[in-house]
Order: structure tokens, then sequence, then C-alpha cells
């Protein structure tokens, strides 16, 4: 630096300084929310607040609410959800989704009715991204839901929603010593074809065998997901290597007791009250694994309250919006090198908290500790639970198992 420059710094200083202080201004309020200040290592201390304001509710109330989330005008599969008898259709907007967007039978929560329902959750829920979805779902708990059902914009129901009894007789997997997974697509007659998420070490095309299976007695199975026909959830090495065009066969539902699990997504999926709280879909993953990782927390939490994830046959048509698929392979690099690890965690992982929302905060924060997701989602969850309370939530009571 030249004399002449140093001159002009010193003659400046005061001018330049109040820019940088307004260009930090800006830059804070434009990357306000949480989700971008939240503490990398405060989230270990995190407790719940049980003494939060609870919510008034606005708007039309219903036992039945399908929940999506779409950037797209009414597509053929938001129509056929709005024309379900008994069900109300909520629809989560993005900043793309078009701001005239309507249709009969559903309501639709723009970004700027998003901020109008004061949920915590939204300060740490990023735009542009699929857990939106999470605000339709609170906003399904807050107006009466006692079944929530979760789907795409491009899944297709083929005879209407399809469920069974919360308390079913139902038959269920007998688990095999060392094994900790199992591929239920087998099940459905498709040992070939495994879903999105499962363990590639365990994978083998064409000779997965299922694991021995009980009679039927009665479970309690609070989360359903149904299968898709035509282009299912897979991955993206079966896309790239292996035709699709797949049709599972009509098999009676099963269910996978505690110590044996398979991925499940977001896509033809039922919810009743007792498992609301495991509909959060995490923040600080990838598009292609967030829903999955979902799956996977929320099974070893199921197993506190007594309930068993169920699989039942395919009831939807998926014609899957346009993907690239090594993009999706890209997206999906934590399902290959971690989804083993992840379930072999969770099978460890034990909470002595007296309530389950304390032991799903707890299980938050060591999944943050074991690096399978950031700090966000830990304080994402902790916001959650909270406004879970907020609307009325009642959390079901930890069983032993």
């Amino acid at each position: 630096m030249n004399a002449n420059q140093r001159v002009w710094l010193y003659k400046n200083w005061k001018p330049i300084t109040a820019v940088l202080v307004i260009i930090l201004v800006i830059w804070s309020f434009s990357s306000s929310g949480k989700s971008s200040t939240f503490s990398s290592t405060g989230y270990k201390s995190l407790k719940l607040n049980h003494e939060v304001k609870h919510f008034t509710r606005k708007g039309e109330t219903n036992d039945k609410w399908i929940v999506i989330t779409s950037i797209n005008y009414p597509t053929d599969a938001i129509k056929v959800f709005a024309a379900q008898d008994g069900w109300k259709t909520v629809v989560v907007g993005d900043t793309k989704t078009p701001s005239d967007w309507s249709y009969p039978n559903c309501t639709f929560l723009s970004v700027e009715t998003q901020k109008e329902l004061g949920y915590q959750i939204n300060a740490y829920i990023p735009y542009k991204s699929y857990a939106r979805k999470n605000i339709g779902y609170m906003y399904a708990v807050q107006h009466g839901a006692k079944i929530i059902y979760e789907s795409d914009d491009d899944n297709i129901p083929s005879h209407g929603l399809k469920l069974i009894e919360e308390n079913s007789q139902i038959v269920s997997y007998v688990p095999e010593e060392n094994r900790y997974a199992v591929n239920v697509y087998a099940h459905f007659g498709k040992p070939d074809v495994w879903p999105r998420g499962y363990p590639l070490r365990v994978i083998n095309p064409g000779k997965d065998t299922e694991p021995a299976k009980a009679v039927k007695s009665k479970k309690l199975v609070p989360i359903q997901q149904g299968l898709a026909n035509y282009d299912p959830d897979v991955d993206a090495i079966f896309r790239l290597t292996r035709p699709l065009k797949i049709y599972f066969t009509d098999s009676e539902p099963i269910s996978l007791p505690p110590g044996l699990m398979c991925p499940w997504n977001s896509q033809n999926t039922l919810f009743y009250s007792a498992a609301f709280w495991g509909t959060l879909i995490p923040i600080t993953t990838s598009f292609r694994v967030c829903d999955i990782w979902r799956s996977y927390w929320v099974q070893r939490i199921l197993w506190d309250i007594g309930g068993e994830l169920a699989f039942l046959p395919p009831s939807v048509e998926q014609i899957r919006n346009a993907h690239d698929y090594l993009l999706d392979f890209e997206d999906e690099l934590d399902l290959y090198l971690k989804a083993e690890d992840l379930i072999k965690f969770l099978l460890e992982w034990k909470s002595e908290k007296p309530t389950i929302e304390e032991r799903i905060l707890d299980l938050a924060k060591a999944m943050v500790d074991k690096n399978f997701w950031k700090a966000g989602d830990a304080y994402l969850v902790k916001a959650w639970l909270e406004d879970l309370i907020a609307v009325g939530f009642k959390f079901p009571a930890p069983v032993n198992w």
C-alpha cells in the first residue's frame, strides 16, 4: 500500500466502517431464522419446556387429514386425494408454489400463512425444502386429526386410502440371529427389489429370503407404510442398473417387531395419533435422505410405546416426477455409507427418561453426537415437541419391551 492509499484510508475510515456495519446488519437479517444461527454445541443442554403457551385453533377441523407439499398447481394426484370421502387435504406451499394455488376440499398454507400460524418450527425450517411439510403435519394435529396420511403430488391412490385398525391382528416377522434388517419387498413378491435406504451389505438380489413369520397376534401398529406400484421408492443404484415398472403382490399386511428394521418413506404412509410425534422430517440431511433417516429413528422410539411398524400391500401408483438418477445417487450417499451404522446405533441406544417426549429429544441429541445429522435437527426436535404440546397433543406413555 503506497502513501496516497494510506492517506485516503485515514480520511475515509469512518464512512468505510459505517458501510461495513450496515452490510453486517443486512446480512444478519437476511440470514435470520434459527436454522442458521443455532449453536453447534449448545444442543447438548436442550431441555423441554412443558409450560408453553397453547395455541388457539383457527380454521376447519377434521379427524382425518392428508398432508402434501407441492410447488405445482394441483396435480392429478392432489385432485384424487381431495376427492377422498371423509378426508381433508392440507397442501403446504413453498417459495416456488403459485401464490394463487387453490382447489376444492384443500387447505392451502402459503408461506405467509405458515408464518401466521405461530409454530416454533417455522423458524428452523428452510425454504425450498421438503421439510416444509412439517408445517402441514402440525396444522393437522392442531385441527383435530386422529389419523394423518402423507403422500407426494405424484402418487395416485389406486382404490382409495387403505389402512388397518391401529390395534390389529397381524402377522409379524420373527428376527433371526444376527439379522437387524429385513427387505419387506420380498414379502410382497419382489425379493430382487429393495427399498431406498436399505443397507447395501444385506442386499442379495433375487435370493433375499424372508425370516420366519409368527402366527397372527394383536399388535399396536400406529404407523403403516403402503407400497407403491409402477415406479416405487427404490434407490439410484437400482434405477441406474435395473428396469422399473414394478408391481407388487397383494400380500397380507406384516409388521416388524423390536430389533428388526426396514426403511419406509413419506409417499404413502398413515399415522394414528399415538405416533404423530413421528411425522417430523429432519432439516440437516439431504433431500433423498431426510425421510429415510426419519423412518429409522422413529422405529426405535416406536418400540418404547409398545408399537410396531406395519407394511401394507400397494395402494398407490407412483408416476414419478422427473429425476436425474446420478444426482439422486450423489444425494443418497449417506444412505449407502451410513444406514447400517445408524441401525446398529439405534439397536444399542436406550434412554431412561420418564416420558416419551424426553426420550425423543435425547435421541435427537445422540443422533448429532454420532454425526447422523447436525445440531439443527436437535433444535428442530425441541421446537417440534413444544409445538405439539402447544396444540394439545398428548404423548403416549413409555412401556417396557
